[in-house]
């Protein structure tokens, strides 16, 4: 399933955007002056928007926007309309949208507490294994990241029903 998606679109893409349009749609709006220009930012719903003289950039967990949380699995239709829902709240075209990053992520029932299975994983090849925390158990390289968690945990921490 998809979880966190970030997005560019780029100003040529959408052509001459409102910047006043797109950022009445956000929450917790704040202006800022750079070296790199002038920006925007901003959040809908749980997604975190930049907007850019160049371009927007939208970035967050596309499962928790479309279902109000990620524990459970966004279908690919579902993400479809998902990223409609996002284009009409957004007034922007965000299926033409770069996708700049992708986070992949599936839920395992397991007899046992994930921690349990942690041993028998082992190394993996170009991998740094490292366990931090006898919950977490993370495989790292430069362009990607495995992460092994207890999502019951997750779910009990911030009071989210896990389904059956």
């Amino acid at each position: 399933m998809y979880d966190s998606i970030s997005f560019w679109i780029d100003r040529y893409t959408v052509g001459n955007y409102n910047l006043s349009t797109v950022a009445a749609c956000l929450n917790g709006i704040s202006e800022h002056q750079s070296d790199k220009g002038y920006f925007v930012n901003g959040s809908l719903n749980n997604l975190k928007v930049n907007i850019y003289e160049t371009g927007i950039s939208v970035k967050g967990s596309i499962a928790k926007f479309h279902l109000g949380d990620n524990m459970h699995n966004l279908t690919r239709s579902g993400t479809h309309e998902a990223i409609d829902h996002l284009s009409n709240l957004l007034c922007l075209p965000m299926d033409k949208a770069k996708i700049t990053a992708v986070d992949l992520a599936t839920h395992f029932i397991t007899q046992y507490p994930p921690s349990y299975y942690y041993s028998f994983l082992g190394a993996k090849k170009y991998f740094t294994r490292l366990q931090t925390t006898p919950d977490t158990l993370y495989y790292n390289t430069k362009p990607r990241q495995l992460i092994f968690y207890d999502k019951s945990l997750e779910a009990k921490a911030k009071n989210v029903n896990l389904p059956t």
